[in-house]
């Protein structure tokens, strides 16, 4: 049983330290979304850039090796990684306005479709609710089209707000473990467990 408390006292304070560090992460995302992201932009940046440097230094080495020319994919890859990595830093808001965009279309596409289906069963059943959805969808597919980087800090903020709510629950739920084991490894006399043990008592007696 001493292990088993040991292991749980282990396990409350890491989740404890790692949820309070996941906490104040998570409300940084929702604080500072267009800084985060700027950042994200960044790393990928530097990334794209070194990848592209060491392509390009492979295939310089290899064609003076085996004097092969300059158009070799890796040379291709390299220059192409490089250039991308440059632009991404010049212009941060690139990498956080891909994914919005994308996720944008595939809202349009669906809200479109889900409109005609919905306009055509209209004709036969009233489908008010499923229209109005419909046109939901694509209003906020447009929108993510039309500000992918605006829509990007709010997914961002959305994922922070998703991580704090996670942490606050995991503390919550640490408390929790701990009275439990409390109670369980230190319980209370109740009025009946005395009544046993005086019962007990005058029996030796």
């Amino acid at each position: 049983m001493d292990m088993i408390k040991d292991k749980l006292k282990s396990m409350y304070k890491t989740s404890m330290i790692f949820s309070i560090i996941l906490f104040f992460i998570g409300l940084f995302l929702v604080i500072k979304a267009s800084t985060t992201l700027h950042a994200i932009s960044y790393i990928i940046g530097v990334m794209l850039i070194l990848w592209g440097t060491v392509q390009l230094i492979t295939s310089l080495t290899n064609k003076e090796k085996e004097n092969s020319n300059y158009l070799s994919a890796g040379f291709i890859l390299g220059v192409f990684s490089l250039i991308i990595g440059i632009v991404v830093i010049i212009n941060p808001e690139i990498i956080g306005s891909i994914i919005p965009f994308v996720i944008g279309i595939w809202m349009v596409i669906n809200g479109i479709t889900k409109l005609y289906y919905s306009l055509s069963l209209n004709k036969i059943q009233k489908s008010t609710p499923a229209i109005v959805i419909s046109l939901i969808i694509l209003a906020c597919g447009i929108f993510l089209i039309a500000n992918p980087f605006k829509g990007a800090e709010i997914l961002t903020q959305i994922i922070g707000a998703s991580i704090m709510v996670y942490s606050v629950l995991d503390i919550v739920e640490c408390f929790t473990l701990k009275k439990v084991v409390k109670d369980f490894t230190n319980p209370k006399q109740t009025n009946n467990d005395i009544k046993v043990i005086e019962a007990n008592y005058e029996e030796t007696k």
